[in-house]
């Protein structure tokens, strides 16, 4: 399986692409720390006052046998007389490691976090080495990583926390999140060496620094993508040459072939989607050269870490339909898509939503043959209606404005088909808010 020979692949390799200058460690006791730094797939350490190889190793490798291992790599001659000041190099593959846990920071929907055989799912669980999150529809999770880090798991999607570790040595966290269907997204934190992070896909293993990038797999279509925001994310397809994305660009996995390319640009602001007064939430983008389709996704706070719901256009069309949410103020982050499944630059904006749709469309018929349409005034009120009235072909037959109060009476009309429908006039912060009734039907014999 290709998710087993990712989840083997050793530290060394990783190493090499994320590795960074590394840090002193700090001991209870007032002993001077040692000094370390990372090269590539050893640890450089620096001899202190009465170290030993059995010492060392017995501090910080997995075992105190592997003090021989120390005496091969480094030409050590006597075990037991080490040189103050004297570096040796320490295999990462042998450093000891103690398990750490991320946090289940908030969910939304129906979220499974399972783990230990277990399924627990509540805001501040912890989240140990082998969970897995998996979101339902219109669902999401958010947690953080022991190096404060972010995964962010939005709907239809699963992921496994497949390596969580901490060295003893100077604690640099070693991780590594495995992307099993869907698409999350991450903040990561600087590395510090030996650790590092990984993101991996049953079709390709990605190494990063600190940065911001997304990541998803279509397990049906047998395709990954990698999205970089922010930093640089090295991206090794399986069976392929390695890539390197920088900041807006992309790499799509599929059909046995990757292909680095720009991310589309950030969708501009229409600005009709300000206040949201229809019944469903829509958002107008203006077209982007290249998009296939577009996403909004949907969050009480600018920071989106609530998120309430997401969308997407159909393949083609502009403008994006979702379900309705309470009255209030909410974030908006729109992207364009690519034919490739590439999602693009985000774009944040902020609007207002105020449900101003009437509803309860009646028709009564009145004496001499005219009829009397009625309708609902909207939750808020509103200061006017808009009536029109068309025949099945579309064709106009009345379009009343400022009607004042919630119904019309019209003269005898000729007998068809008709379709009518009322338009509700507002005000929210002082700006005119409009919103059409669903249309609703009407047969005159």
């Amino acid at each position: 399986m290709r998710i087993a020979r990712l989840a083997a692949l050793g530290a060394a390799a990783w190493l090499a692409l994320a590795g960074l200058p590394g840090s002193s460690w700090a001991e209870p006791n007032p002993a001077p720390a040692p000094q370390v730094r990372s090269s590539g797939d050893t640890f450089t350490y620096v001899v202190r006052q009465n170290d030993t190889l059995r010492s060392i190793a017995g501090a910080h490798l997995e075992r105190e046998s592997d003090w021989r291992a120390l005496q091969t790599l480094n030409g050590v001659a006597d075990p037991l007389r080490l040189p103050v000041g004297t570096t040796l190099r320490l295999p990462v593959a042998l450093l000891k490691t103690r398990p750490v846990q991320a946090r289940l920071v908030s969910f939304r929907g129906d979220v499974s976090l399972r783990q230990g055989g277990a399924v627990t799912t509540r805001v501040g669980a912890t989240v140990g080495e082998g969970a897995e999150i998996e979101t339902g529809a219109n669902a999401n999770a958010r947690f953080t990583l022991p190096d404060g880090g972010t995964v962010s798991v939005p709907s239809m999607s699963r992921v496994r926390l497949t390596r969580l570790r901490a060295y003893v040595l100077n604690g640099a966290v070693d991780q590594e999140i495995t992307v099993l269907g869907g698409r999350s997204e991450f903040r990561v934190s600087p590395v510090r060496s030996p650790g590092g992070f990984r993101v991996g896909t049953p079709l390709s293993a990605s190494a990063v620094r600190g940065t911001e990038f997304r990541i998803g797999y279509d397990g049906a279509a047998d395709r990954a993508q990698t999205e970089v925001l922010g930093g640089s994310v090295h991206v090794t397809p399986e069976g392929l040459e390695p890539l390197i994305a920088a900041p807006r660009q992309g790499v799509a996995i599929a059909d046995g072939k990757a292909d680095l390319v720009d991310l589309l640009p950030e969708p501009a602001w229409v600005p009709d989607n300000a206040i949201q007064a229809g019944g469903m939430l829509s958002f107008a983008v203006t077209p982007v050269v290249g998009a296939a389709r577009y996403r909004a996704v949907v969050a009480t706070d600018a920071d989106f870490v609530n998120i309430v719901s997401s969308g997407e256009s159909r393949p083609g069309e502009t403008t994006i339909d979702i379900y309705p949410l309470p009255d209030g103020p909410y974030f908006v982050r729109l992207t364009a898509v690519s034919p490739l499944d590439l999602e693009g630059m985000p774009a944040d904006y902020r609007f207002v939503r105020a449900l101003n749709v009437v509803s309860g469309l009646s028709v009564e018929p009145q004496a001499g043959g005219g009829r009397a349409f009625h309708w609902s005034t909207p939750p808020k009120g509103a200061e006017s209606y808009r009536f029109q009235l068309a025949r099945a072909d579309g064709t106009l037959v009345a379009d009343r404005t400022d009607v004042p109060r919630p119904g019309i009476i019209l003269p005898p009309l000729p007998s068809g088909e008709y379709r009518w429908r009322v338009m509700s006039v507002g005000r929210v912060d002082g700006k005119p808010v409009e919103a059409w009734s669903p249309p609703a039907s009407l047969t005159v014999p």
